[in-house]
């Protein structure tokens, strides 16, 4: 399904959901791994990780750029978080994310969400329980093109 002015919220983040969760491995073989949010389990273990946290899209709507009298272009970003016990892992995942995104442009593109670019990398360590957990941090933008009336 298409993004639209009507479906942009949700379209545009199981769109960039399915990209994700199709074109990545779990090296664990957990049956989830890829979220909406952190779960509400504790993952106080090791097994647990790692995991993919796919945020809400987020928008500045008050600035969109016209082209025309029809098509307008709004800013979206996505922040992607992955988190993994080891460093490694984090790279492998890391790198499967990016390869997903990049290697799907075209599909993203025929789902109406373009240009995308990756903003922001950050890292940080946090204690669950007896475990230490990396997390980075991938934030995107992109953007959303309205052309005619939807």
């Amino acid at each position: 399904m298409a993004v639209t002015a009507g479906n942009l919220w949700s379209v545009a983040w199981d769109t960039i959901y399915s990209v994700i969760d199709d074109n990545t491995t779990d090296p664990t073989n957990k049956s989830k791994w890829v979220y909406s949010s952190f779960p509400d389990a504790l993952f106080e273990d090791k097994s647990s990780y790692p995991l993919i946290v796919i945020n809400p899209v987020e928008a500045d709507g008050s600035n969109p750029i016209v082209l025309d009298y029809t098509t307008k272009t709004f800013s979206l970003s996505l922040v992607i978080e992955i988190y993994s016990t080891s460093n490694w892992q984090l790279d492998k995942v890391t790198d499967e994310v990016f390869n997903a995104i990049e290697s799907n442009e075209s599909t993203l593109c025929n789902n109406g969400i373009y240009n995308f670019e990756l903003s922001t990398v950050s890292n940080d360590t946090i204690e669950r329980g007896k475990i230490r957990v990396h997390i980075r941090t991938l934030e995107w933008s992109f953007e959303f093109q309205r052309v005619g009336l939807q």
